[in-house]
């Protein structure tokens, strides 16, 4: 194709044809140019199939890990829950106020004095460094809010923990025997009466307050892990 363009160019030059060569030289460079912008064009093509290719198989595994952090923290929550309203129905039976019904519950082996729990988050782990690899920004800014939240959680947990480290650690071992001889058919007015609660329902109440914390803080985590799981599943619908 050079040659063949090379010798258009002689024999114009040959025949004393300047006029025509000027024009010829200026229609092969916008040839040229076309060529190269076509090029240029393809080569930006292929490229953005790699990159939108690599960030669909990026978007599905955040949608992963952020589904395995729903099912996580959502036992989180479960396990509190629980806790929760074990500590609920002593208090009723505490007061007084309780029925046959509520006594009678079945003791769930609910760890009273110790109610420490894993709160690590796939989505923080492997995605606190890939944020800018999302070219959706509202993308972007859940996961910023997402790992924000986690951090607080972290605080909330922590907190837990020491409180009851410092409160109930002493309880959770001197009880502990007991509440193992507990078992599946032991009501909830048994355990109260093997914990001997109304020695502890003080400092069982007041740590309470340090999971209901915890509890808001992992609902409003899963609150952001919904959105997030909602706008991966409408971008990836759109690819």
């Amino acid at each position: 194709m050079i040659k063949f363009f090379r010798k258009i160019r002689q024999n114009l030059l040959m025949e004393n044809k300047t006029g025509k060569y000027l024009k010829y030289a200026i229609g092969e460079i916008v040839l040229v140019v076309i060529g190269i912008l076509i090029a240029l064009q393809i080569n930006n093509w292929n490229n953005n199939k790699k990159s939108n290719a690599a960030e669909t198989k990026l978007l599905k595994e955040l949608l992963q890990d952020t589904k395995s952090d729903s099912i996580f923290f959502k036992s989180r929550m479960d396990h509190m829950y629980n806790h929760m309203e074990l500590s609920k129905n002593l208090n009723l039976i505490y007061d007084e106020s309780a029925n046959d019904s509520i006594k009678s519950i079945l003791y769930g082996d609910y760890p009273i004095f110790d109610i420490s729990m894993a709160y690590q988050a796939s989505v923080v782990i492997n995605f606190k460094n890939k944020i800018d690899e999302f070219s959706n920004d509202s993308i972007q800014q859940l996961i910023r809010d997402y790992i924000l939240q986690h951090h607080y959680i972290e605080l909330a947990y922590e907190q837990k923990d020491r409180l009851f480290e410092k409160y109930a650690g002493e309880s959770h071992l001197f009880y502990s025997d007991k509440m193992i001889a507990l078992n599946e058919n032991s009501t909830i007015e048994e355990f109260y009466n093997a914990i001997e609660f109304k020695k502890h329902h003080k400092t069982i109440n007041y740590l309470n307050g340090t999971v209901e914390n915890s509890l808001l803080r992992t609902q409003l985590l899963l609150n952001i892990n919904d959105d997030l799981i909602q706008y991966i599943n409408m971008v990836l619908d759109e690819n």
